[in-house]
């Protein structure tokens, strides 16, 4: 009678004991969850410098088209910054051995789970994805001021900029939850700051391309049938540069950047202004990497 009697008063109070103790392990896991889920990471240098010399108009209206492009993070990072030091130094056996793009991404790209997970999270905020790619670095999606207001907690706001121009920005950092800010590196497309666009110069310079008297036996304009050679009027003529020169549009006092993997040849150069102008071009050659300059196997490549 008495072990009957003893063995409720002990069995009761050890499951009330465990339902509570497994009761507050629920709510702390939950709410544990619930706190993670509401961190978010601010994306580092993602205000744009122009903002704080511009002067606010308006809040961007909201249903204004936006496209973003969102950037993934490498692998293996470390790897990767210890392969790009060892291919710029001549002492290592991996110097100048380059990897192509199918050995980079397999290496170094992001996952294809990672592009996976950072579309499924656009989509789920609203967003159109407009494009992905190989390599899966980058995302390209399509939505509405709106959507990327509430997707990265921002402001985008309308700013007259010091040129005068009426441009958008996000005022405050962007950020991302825990759970997706990991995978990516860059969002671009939160403003409009920066707006590339040619200013042309009008020359009062002679825009006809006439052969120069020379010493040098000028090429002539090759045969409408199976030509051999095309003069500059003819290249002119077939990308219609003519209702340009017409303007006055030459592009007179611009500069133009190279990069060549071999030099050329002065004299090649001379016979060429000789024969079709250019004596006012201003050529600046920069060696690089110990190169003398010397004109090798394609230099008429880099002269072309």
């Amino acid at each position: 009678m008495k072990v009957r009697t003893i063995h409720p008063l002990i069995v009761v109070p050890v499951i009330s004991i465990t339902l509570i103790a497994a009761l507050l392990l629920f709510f702390i896991s939950s709410f544990t969850h619930a706190i993670q889920a509401d961190r978010r990471v601010a994306l580092a240098d993602s205000l744009s410098p122009l903002i704080s010399n511009s002067q606010p108009v308006a809040n961007t209206a909201t249903n204004q088209k936006i496209s973003l492009s969102i950037g993934l993070n490498l692998r293996n990072q470390a790897n990767l910054t210890s392969y790009l030091q060892q291919i710029t130094s001549p002492s290592s056996p991996l110097y100048r051995r380059y990897l192509n793009p199918a050995s980079f991404a397999a290496l170094y790209g992001p996952l294809s789970q990672s592009e996976a997970a950072v579309v499924d999270y656009l989509r789920s905020q609203g967003f159109t994805i407009t494009g992905t790619y190989a390599n899966h670095l980058v995302v390209d999606a399509v939505g509405t001021v709106a959507q990327a207001e509430q997707t990265f907690q921002v402001q985008i706001n309308n700013y007259r900029s010091a040129s005068g121009h009426i441009v958008f920005a996000n005022a405050n950092t962007p950020s991302l939850p825990i759970s997706i800010a990991p995978l990516i590196s860059s969002v671009s497309g939160l403003d409009d700051t920066i707006q590339y666009q040619r200013h042309p110069l009008i020359s009062n310079a002679s825009v006809a391309l006439k052969q120069q008297s020379a010493t040098v036996a000028c090429p002539q304009p090759g045969a409408d049938v199976t030509p051999t050679s095309y003069t500059p009027a003819q290249i002119a003529t077939a990308y219609d540069f003519t209702r340009l020169y017409n303007q006055g549009i030459t592009g007179d006092g611009q500069s133009v950047a190279l990069l060549e993997l071999d030099g050329f040849s002065p004299a090649d150069i001379a016979a060429y202004r000789a024969c079709f102008g250019g004596q006012h071009t201003v050529i600046q050659t920069i060696p690089i990497d110990g190169f003398t300059g010397a004109a090798g196997s394609n230099a008429a490549e880099v002269e072309l």
